[in-house]
């Protein structure tokens, strides 16, 4: 990547970029900038929605473990599986 020239005689003339390149033609020096700016936008982006997820109580996609104010809660069975369960019970217990 060629580097970047604020006093090139195109960028002075307001009729090229400081890579020597006049804007008529494609610059691809210019655009590998465009993109590491691009992507260093993103970057900050990323960070920022994951923090605000986290003040927000949310877990955060990738996150392995939870944050210190959320304790962890054992799943609840439902209402349907908890009365099969004790019918089984009670049918092998009532066998035995």
């Amino acid at each position: 990547m060629k580097e970047h020239d604020p006093h090139h005689p195109y960028a002075r003339k307001l009729i090229g970029c400081g890579h020597g390149v006049l804007f008529s033609d494609y610059c691809k020096d210019c655009e590998i900038v465009a993109v590491q700016e691009q992507y260093k936008n993103a970057i900050r982006t990323v960070q920022r929605c994951r923090n605000e997820l986290r003040r927000l109580g949310v877990s955060v996609p990738g996150q392995t473990s939870l944050p210190v104010h959320q304790p962890v809660q054992e799943a609840k069975p439902c209402p349907t599986c908890e009365a099969l369960a004790r019918s089984v019970m009670l049918d092998q217990t009532g066998k035995a």
